[in-house]
């Protein structure tokens, strides 16, 4: 809507992360390459951060980065039974064409990974690793402890909320070898982040479309948090281009509503197993 009249040529604040635009300031360069390290090594991690403030961004750079010789396996619907869970890795593996038992399953995996001279490099990648179950991140934590061929590795990064690292801490059964928090941007961060956002992601051809008073006052409102910030960036613009601004103001910002989270999840947390699951068997029935 504003970007013909901003000289814009890409919308810069769109909520879903484009990886095509990784912003390296703040802490964002240093955390991933720190997660690419360890993965790389072969360990469980656990990453978290409060909602919105970016993990996915990081999770979406550390495929493009390791996907080139590791196999990735992105798990974002983690509340499925162990038993799925490593039918699930079967599957994606491709080592088998049925639906299997558990510990057949884990049979699998574990000779998949001890192949000598195979280079095979499994990391899993678990988003929202809140809603796993324990049995589900124990049976990841065993295979992290199965014998290796020279040369393979087993990764797993569990990612959430803050949360996360105190259920991981008081479990005996999973210990993750390192733990990392992406933290929220401070307000010089907000200003860097606003102004790579328009130059680099909409093309802006001037300085700065943001003044300092917006920046600070953005970054207030949104606590630091970069899906907020989209929000609210967003709204400004928006206000700016219905009044004919040349560009956005403080004042703009005056009235903005309190930012609300919407989350539309209507499915039951343990359904979500099961239709990966009828899914795989309908794969498995086609191809009799």
């Amino acid at each position: 809507m504003y970007l013909e009249h901003f000289q814009l040529k890409a919308a810069p604040f769109a909520i879903s992360p484009d990886p095509r635009f990784f912003y390296e300031g703040a802490k964002y360069k240093k955390l991933l390459t720190v997660l690419q390290d360890r993965l790389e090594q072969g360990c469980l991690c656990a990453f978290t951060g409060v909602k919105g403030v970016g993990k996915s961004t990081i999770i979406m750079q550390l495929c493009r980065k390791l996907g080139r010789r590791h196999t990735i396996v992105r798990l974002s619907r983690p509340d499925m039974t162990a038993e799925n869970l490593l039918n699930y890795l079967v599957f994606e593996l491709k080592l088998a064409d049925g639906l299997l038992e558990g510990a057949a399953a884990e049979m699998h995996i574990q000779n998949w990974l001890a192949q000598a001279g195979s280079n095979n490099r499994l990391v899993v990648i678990v988003e929202n690793a809140d809603k796993m179950p324990l049995a589900s991140r124990q049976a990841l934590s065993k295979l992290s402890e199965a014998p290796l061929a020279e040369g393979n590795i087993f990764s797993v990064l569990f990612s959430g909320s803050i949360a996360l690292q105190g259920s991981l801490d008081g479990s005996d059964d999973v210990t993750v070898a390192a733990s990392y928090t992406l933290p929220r941007l401070n307000s010089k961060e907000v200003r860097e982040y606003l102004d790579y956002r328009v130059t680099h992601v909409g093309y802006y051809p001037g300085d700065s479309l943001f003044d300092k008073a917006v920046c600070k006052r953005i970054a207030k409102l949104s606590d630091g948090i970069p899906r907020n910030i989209h929000l609210l960036a967003d709204k400004v613009l928006c206000a700016a281009f219905i009044l004919k601004a040349p560009a956005p103001t403080v004042d703009m910002l005056t009235d903005t509503p309190s930012l609300e989270e919407i989350v539309i999840d209507d499915v039951p947390a343990e359904q979500h197993g099961r239709e990966w699951l009828l899914a795989l068997a309908c794969v498995v029935v086609l191809s009799l």
